[in-house]
């Protein structure tokens, strides 16, 4: 489970980062916040995809299955991740003095469908780096 400690410490970084930009810059944190752990790491496997594919840099044989194509990987970008951007936004909202309960729910209910698919699946791949 070490893995599943690093993948907290970097979303904790991340969500400093944003909370630092809020604070500094005057850029919404949801903002920041889906740029770096939802923008960042999709661009970036779009950009990588090819290496992942049979024959590819990282695949040569073409045993391994990529990560991407599993549906933890999925749950984790968009319903775990997803959960904290509209978290985010939700907070903002309720500093601003605009409190609605519907992105909250569904901050709620995004993370409950996800994080259990998201430690499955990381159980079930042994994975080591996420």
């Amino acid at each position: 489970m070490a893995s599943f400690h690093r993948y907290l410490t970097i979303i904790c970084v991340m969500i400093a980062v944003a909370v630092a930009f809020r604070l500094l810059l005057d850029i919404p944190s949801w903002f920041t916040l889906a740029g770096l752990i939802i923008a960042w790491p999709l661009v970036g496997t779009l950009i990588t995809i090819g290496d992942d594919l049979p024959g590819g840099w990282s695949n040569l044989d073409g045993k391994s299955v990529p990560e991407w194509r599993r549906l933890w990987w999925w749950a984790d970008l968009l319903l775990v991740r997803g959960a904290l951007v509209v978290g985010s936004f939700a907070a903002e909202q309720a500093l601003a003095g605009r409190f609605f309960i519907a992105p909250l729910v569904t901050a709620l209910v995004m993370a409950s469908i996800g994080l259990p698919l998201l430690l499955r699946g990381i159980r079930r791949d042994n994975v080591h780096a996420i």
